[in-house]
């Protein structure tokens, strides 16, 4: 009776250990060799915005653009950025777009300066409602 109990609480847990591993694997497309970096989505919690995908985007070793998926909730003008972080913490490359919509949308955005993969630790990606595109990033 021991050995059905225990295959009945693996089958039973298979599931929900697949769906995990399913949810991450859409969220972020995980560089080959870099299983280590940190993604973190950001969420405007005023407005609902919110980052849903991020993919980064190399030229050869190099980071050159990041590709996020975000939605906004209603038609507005939202700023999106992406820093790149080293594993000390130390932000060095950023982007960002900025522009009146709503819905789903899939942007890429320049990372600026290229930096190599290997220097990334974290990628960090924001979005947040502004009244105007013009001014500094506001979200990092």
């Amino acid at each position: 009776m021991s050995s059905n109990f225990l295959l009945a609480v693996a089958a039973a847990l298979t599931p929900t250990i697949i769906f995990s591993i399913l949810i991450t694997v859409n969220q972020v497309s995980i560089l080959p060799n870099r299983p280590d970096t940190t993604y973190i989505f950001g969420r405007d919690s005023l407005s609902g915005a919110q980052i849903e995908r991020i993919q980064l985007n190399l030229v050869g070793n190099n980071v050159a653009t990041v590709t996020i998926t975000y939605w906004m909730p209603t038609n507005a003008r939202y700023q999106k950025q992406v820093g790149l972080y080293d594993s000390s913490g130390n932000l060095i490359a950023i982007g960002s777009d900025c522009r009146q919509e709503s819905g789903s949308r899939t942007r890429t955005i320049n990372t600026v300066p290229d930096i190599s993969v290997d220097d990334v630790a974290t990628v960090k990606a924001c979005i947040i409602r502004v009244t105007s595109c013009v001014g500094p990033p506001s979200c990092l």
